[in-house]
């Protein structure tokens, strides 16, 4: 399900509001909570989280679990159901494959410091990049358009659109020519060959817009 932007800004205007991030944040605990372990559906209800989000998903009933934080933000993995509230097997499980998780998620990063060690963080790192945006920018500089993006990355236009302006914004660039002419000169995408074993010298955009 894909959210428009008003929805995810009501979502980070209220997901303070939501006491399983509460609960993760103030304590540290990252075993398998519900909602329903907090609040009653009716005060669940009276939440702007709710009604300015959940609601429109739509989410009755939540149970999360927590990973190790990152950067001092609450990392986390919630499933929602719209009826139905979930069960103490449903925790159990949850509980079971949380252990696994936390093990994977702290070997990932464990590797991703101990390369950084070697190499230093990444242009795409530096420049603030996402991964997605980082896959996407890739994408843009083999010269794909947006309609060809969304459909190899099962995304609407609309997101590619979005994930664009994002990308332009972090690298002050005005335009997608200028976006993949930093990426490239700086090393953050490898140049494309040309077919004749060699890859093209990225065009300066100055003089192109958007």
């Amino acid at each position: 399900m894909l959210f428009s932007p008003d929805s995810l800004a009501a979502f980070a205007a209220h997901m303070h509001e939501n006491p399983l991030i509460n609960h993760m944040q103030s304590t540290g605990d990252g075993s398998p909570m519900m909602i329903s372990d907090f609040l009653s559906q009716e005060r669940f209800h009276r939440l702007g989280v709710y009604t300015e989000f959940y609601r429109q998903v739509p989410v009755e009933h939540q149970i999360a679990i927590g990973l190790p934080p990152l950067g001092g933000r609450v990392v986390g993995i919630a499933l929602n159901r719209g009826r139905g509230d979930f069960t103490e097997g449903d925790r159990d499980l949850l509980g079971v494959l949380r252990a696994p998780l936390v093990r994977a998620s702290s070997r990932s990063r464990s590797r991703r410091r101990a390369r950084e060690a070697l190499t230093g963080p990444d242009d795409s790192q530096l420049a603030g990049l996402t991964s997605r945006e980082l896959q996407l920018l890739e994408l843009v500089a083999m010269g794909r358009t947006n309609t060809a993006i969304a459909r190899m990355l099962e995304i609407s236009p609309r997101t590619v659109a979005h994930h664009l302006d994002n990308i332009y914004r972090k690298l002050d660039v005005s335009g997608r020519a200028a976006a993949v002419y930093r990426a490239v000169t700086e090393g953050m995408v490898a140049p494309r060959d040309n077919g004749r074993g060699q890859a093209p010298a990225p065009r300066d955009p100055a003089a192109e817009d958007r």
